[in-house]
């Protein structure tokens, strides 16, 4: 601000985070004379204060300290941030005089005296108080042959000079001479003088000093009409008019004319006659005039310096959520890839566990304990990884761009890829390949449905959720999807009733039996552990150990496990070759039937390898029974064949080399 005066700021907010809550803006720290308006509000974006200062405040910079304050939550929260305040002196008025001069034959005298009055008129404008320029143009009867001309200063021949000795030097070569008829061509002369170079923000003044009424119409200007437009149109501030008043006594002619011209800018009417009556009349008329100049230009100085406009807001570094539409301050990149990690662990998680859910209750069992934790685990844990990938992959791009929108999907389909991948550590049987394809593809498409979700102006909030919803069905959906397609073989199991399920086949034995704590698939009346499949080297092997235990099992073949049927099924429809990976075994394959039946009896005992259950335990086998001495892990499993302890729960024992 200037010494005196005020000036406006203008302050930028985002208050997304407060909720409606309002917000105060105070400012502390500066010097005394200094007054700056507090600001509240609750909206976002721009608020303007003004600043003002006393005349008295010395010039310098001043810091301010400037606090946002808010309540929100029961918890108030700051942010400051230190501005500077700029006291600038108060700046010179600054005034470009012309004097408009008549050097016909008859104006000698007034030659003189503004050659002569010049100095006392340059020190009325107070040189350490007005910053002045003064220049000169002459003039005579432009359609008589005698054009006007401009006085020009220094080497640079400029029209304005600070130098009154310079003024004065060059006044004294006009002299006074020709006119022809009376009128003379003062209009042209003002208009000529309003389009020098003034100063943008100096009052601009003409001083016209004539004894002739213009001449009408003239070399370039028709009418009183048209110069008064010159002047209005060029914003001269102040017009001063030193002429007779009249041609004759009592008319009032000359003055009426000249008058005018006021219509643009404002000044006084002086009598030439009166001021030529005495040598020293210009000397008095000079410097009065000096000083009704500087009066008024130091009435119209500037003491706001106002801004043309507000300035743009702060651009500051920021990024944005994969799961936000919001952005956040770069420097909490680290906390944000925290709690989006936390976010879609938390998401991951429970996807897991409704798919492992799912995958139990469609084989009419509640998921054991156990599989409830490692749900929860192994999807906290996937998620924790896919949202800090996802997120990383997301920040490389701004969110407003298409490329943005790209990452974004990316980001999300890298996170269910990790969870769709993660829930083959908790569903059966399930290929991690297909995990994550699937996943991969649920993730996409629920990326678009946050953006939906988000985009019609449901908010981040619900956003987010239906983005989590969608992300959790599509990556289950994909993921059944694929694996439906991608499958190598599984069990289509018939209960009574009509109702069939189908249960995945990999390395990972399936049993069927009575007993709901060992067997995937549970039938009632059923042997506690009737029947396993598995897939051994790209075949599918039965266990029957109620009647006959190891054999090769093709596209088709029926087994009967109390009231189920449980038919094995393969994506290829072949049937597998014989030899491995049962050694040398003579397999009689079980022919469908119109009815379910039970298997056909093996050809020969299957002597490869010794399979112990608790069935088959008391039947003579080819080889004799492996005893191996229990041993016991920290894991809690034993194997049910020979009691040593195992590190999971279902698997091939390292003791004894039986399936459990």
């Amino acid at each position: 601000m200037y010494q005196g005066g005020k000036n406006t700021f203008t302050l930028n907010f985002d208050s997304d985070q407060l909720s409606g809550a309002p917000i105060t803006i105070s400012f502390t720290g500066q010097p005394s004379g200094v007054s700056i308006a507090s600001l509240s509000g609750t909206d976002r974006g721009t608020r303007d204060s003004e600043v003002a200062v006393a005349i008295a405040v010395p010039p310098g910079v001043y810091p301010v300290t400037t606090t946002a304050t808010a309540t929100t939550n029961g918890e108030s929260v700051t942010a400051t941030a230190v501005v500077q305040v700029r006291v600038d002196p108060l700046p010179k008025p600054s005034v470009d005089v012309v004097f408009v001069l008549d050097v016909t034959s008859s104006m000698q005298p007034a030659i003189d005296g503004v050659r002569d009055g010049i100095k006392a008129f340059a020190e009325g404008l107070d040189p350490e108080r007005i910053d002045f320029r003064i220049g000169l143009v002459a003039f005579r009867d432009w359609l008589n042959g005698e054009p006007s001309e401009v006085l020009k200063f220094g080497k640079e021949g400029e029209a304005f000079t600070t130098d009154s000795v310079e003024f004065k030097r060059q006044v004294s070569r006009l002299i006074a001479s020709g006119g022809g008829d009376i009128p003379e061509s003062s209009l042209d002369a003002i208009c000529e003088a309003a389009e020098l170079s003034f100063r943008p923000k100096a009052t601009k003044v003409l001083l016209l000093i004539t004894d002739a009424p213009p001449k009408l119409p003239d070399m370039r200007i028709r009418s009183v009409k048209e110069a008064e437009k010159i002047l209005r149109e060029r914003h001269i501030d102040q017009l001063h008019i030193v002429a007779n008043p009249d041609e004759r006594p009592g008319d009032r002619r000359i003055r009426n004319i000249y008058e005018r011209l006021w219509g643009g800018p404002t000044g006084q009417f002086f009598d030439l006659q009166q001021i030529s009556t005495g040598r020293d009349s210009f000397n008095r008329l000079l410097p009065e005039l000096s000083r009704m100049i500087a009066t008024a230009a130091t009435a119209a100085r500037a003491t706001d310096a106002r801004l043309s406009s507000a300035p743009p807001p702060a651009a500051l570094a920021a990024t944005q959520g994969l799961q936000s539409s919001r952005a956040y301050d770069a420097r909490a990149g680290g906390r944000l890839l925290a709690a989006i990690s936390c976010w879609t662990a938390a998401i991951t998680a429970g996807i897991s566990l409704a798919l492992a859910a799912i995958q139990y209750l469609s084989l009419n069992r509640r998921p054991p304990p156990t599989a409830v934790l490692l749900g929860l685990a192994g999807g906290a844990i996937a998620g924790l990884i896919g949202g800090a990938v996802g997120q990383g992959l997301f920040a490389l791009a701004p969110s407003s761009s298409v490329v943005g929108v790209m990452f974004r999907v990316v980001g999300w389909s890298a996170l269910g890829a990790l969870a769709g991948g993660g829930l083959a550590f908790v569903v059966p049987n399930l290929r991690k390949s297909h995990g994550v394809v699937g996943g991969a593809i649920g993730g996409g498409v629920g990326a678009l449905g946050f953006s939906i979700a988000s985009g019609i102006g449901l908010g981040d909030t619900i956003g987010r959720v239906a983005g989590a919803v969608i992300l959790g069905f599509f990556i289950g959906l994909m993921v059944a999807l694929v694996e439906a397609i991608l499958r190598r073989a599984w069990l289509e199991v018939r209960f009574g009733g009509g109702e069939t399920i189908t249960v995945n086949l990999g390395p990972e034995p399936v049993k069927v039996g009575g007993d709901g704590r060992q067997c995937a698939v549970w039938v009632r009346g059923a042997a506690p552990v009737a029947l396993r499949y598995w897939i051994r080297d790209g075949k599918v092997v039965c266990d029957d150990l109620a009647n006959g235990g190891e054999r090769l099992a093709a596209n088709g073949d029926r087994w009967q496990a109390g009231g189920v049927e449980v038919i094995v099924r393969t994506a290829s429809g072949s049937t597998p070759a014989r030899g491995s990976p049962v050694a040398e075994p003579v397999v009689r394959e079980a022919r469908p039937q119109a009815k379910p039946v039970l298997p056909p009896q093996p050809a020969a005992p299957i002597t490869a390898k010794p399979v112990a259950s608790p069935q088959a335990a008391a039947k003579p086998v080819a080889s004799p029974t492996v005893t191996k001495t229990p041993s016991k892990t920290i894991s809690g499993y034993t194997c049910p064949e020979c009691g040593s302890g195992v590190d999971k729960p279902v698997g091939v024992c390292p003791h004894c080399g039986a399936m459990y």
